[in-house]
């Protein structure tokens, strides 16, 4: 037997152990069931829509979604996109969906960037979104410039600063030169890199003649 089979058994045992001594446990898990076939349907729905809103700038690249590597970027948003635990972030996979075929033969990129949409709470994401409109390259990211776009505590923004960084979306690393590198400032706060400014177009909300637009992302 193999192990999606063994964990399937296994699920159905406890499901069945579960009825054996839970009153009303049967009706509960079937309630379960059916809001979990739910969701998913209105994932898929929400995931399609959103593709379908992008369409210009999806059928531009045609050609691109046909090779190889179209293919391959294609099978690991549409994973990620189906997968519930993403399901708050259908409209950002869409919007990179969109945008992947920009960065051309940049495929470690590309999927650097989807991994980072799969870590990055969508509240990090946000917080991206906003240093790239406020600061600039090697300005390091505060709360007197962040919290009023922001409306949040600065704990809340310093706990996506410190998630952003961890990610590598921002960095304490200016430039690196002949294996030398230099530091935004003393305390180490990460500041917008050239990749930063990459992804944060990834995640965008692309215009409808095919350019990746500058406003904030849909988040």
């Amino acid at each position: 037997m193999n192990m999606k089979r063994l964990t399937a058994a296994a699920d159905t045992f406890a499901i069945e152990s579960l009825k054996s001594f839970i009153p009303l446990a049967g009706p509960l898990i079937e309630g379960v069931k059916a809001y979990h076939a739910s969701a998913e349907e209105e994932q898929r729905e929400a995931f399609l829509q959103a593709l379908v809103e992008r369409i210009d700038r999806i059928q531009a690249e045609a050609e691109w979604y046909k090779s190889e590597k179209g293919k391959g970027f294609t099978k690991k948003i549409v994973a990620t996109a189906l997968n519930a635990e993403y399901a708050d972030k259908v409209d950002i996979l869409a919007n990179a969906f969109a945008n992947g075929p920009r960065l051309r033969e940049e495929d470690a990129l590309r999927a650097k960037f989807v991994e980072m949409i799969r870590h990055l709470s969508r509240p990090s994401i946000e917080v991206l979104s906003v240093i790239g409109k406020v600061c600039k390259k090697g300005q390091v990211p505060r709360m007197n410039l962040l919290g009023p776009h922001l409306g949040w505590e600065p704990e809340l923004i310093d706990a996506c600063l410190s998630e952003l960084q961890s990610q590598g979306a921002i960095s304490s690393t200016m430039e690196w030169s002949r294996g030398q590198k230099t530091s935004w400032s003393s305390d180490n706060a990460g500041g917008p890199t050239k990749l930063t400014a990459e992804f944060a177009r990834f995640v965008a909300q692309p215009t409808s003649n095919g350019a990746i637009g500058q406003s904030k992302p849909k988040v």
